[in-house]
């Protein structure tokens, strides 16, 4: 067994009802294990399976410092700093305090860039997302939870550092993409793949965590945080997309309404 009493089960669950999270957690509970549930609703079926509840925070006017990212985070970082020490500890929650003014202050900054996004890619049949890092989190949920899901809008997210094995075949001045620019180590891959983008391509945008002021926060864990970071800015070109193209983000064909 990969998991016993001497284990700690991190599981999370937005709403807290999605049935593998919660059947996990219980799992977790039957075995012994230290079971740690995170979820925005402390009233769901998850918080039952905890044996401790972490409730996060979500929304435009939240503090992203209490984001399920970030607590997810604090929580993988105190375990570490517990069983083994952790050099970077106190430099890590002190850029946790600064995260939620970062984030609030770029997506300030990016409002004007979200409704041009969604006035030029309203009518795509298809938007490819790129990134790196841990920003290639932000990457995999944009286009899977927001333009496949919310959209219906055909996707596929793509890392940076597998664009060259195949995907960049597919580049032309009329596909579009979305390129996630990270803060840290692998943004040597993001700028390879703009070059070429700048080259082949037209139609694409970039998100630059390093422009819009991430490092802020100290330069040297800001690449730990370039998914939450993206995460909450892009919720903004979601919304402005949804609105413009007058699809709600809550509008679903099938999740929640057949059995699958």
């Amino acid at each position: 067994a990969y998991a016993g009493r001497n284990s700690v089960v991190v599981t999370v669950s937005h709403h807290g009802n999605t049935p593998e999270t919660v059947a996990s957690a219980g799992k977790a509970r039957e075995i012994g294990a230290a079971s740690i549930t995170l979820t925005f609703d402390e009233g769901s079926p998850l918080t039952e399976f905890g044996d401790h509840v972490i409730v996060y925070e979500w929304g435009a006017d939240s503090d992203f410092g209490n984001s399920n990212g970030v607590l997810a985070m604090k929580l993988a970082v105190e375990i570490l700093q517990r069983t083994e020490g952790y050099a970077g500890y106190e430099g890590f929650l002190s850029s946790c305090s600064m995260v939620d003014r970062v984030i609030k202050t770029a997506r300030k900054n990016t409002i004007a860039a979200a409704e041009q996004f969604a006035k030029d890619y309203k009518d795509e049949p298809v938007i490819y997302v790129l990134g790196s890092g841990t920003g290639f989190s932000a990457a995999y949920s944009f286009s899977v939870c927001i333009l496949m899901e919310m959209q219906w809008i055909h996707s596929s997210p793509i890392h940076s550092g597998e664009f060259f094995h195949g995907p960049f075949e597919i580049t032309d001045p009329k596909v579009p993409f979305i390129l996630l620019k990270s803060s840290g180590r692998t943004r040597v891959l993001d700028e390879r793949v703009l070059k070429f983008l700048g080259t082949y391509g037209k139609k694409y945008i970039i998100l630059d965590s390093t422009e819009l002021g991430l490092p802020e926060i100290g330069s040297e864990y800001s690449e730990y945080f370039d998914h939450i970071f993206f995460t909450a800015v892009l919720r903004q070109y979601a919304e402005k997309l949804a609105e413009t193209r007058d699809h709600p983000l809550s509008l679903r064909r099938y999740m929640w309404k057949v059995e699958y």
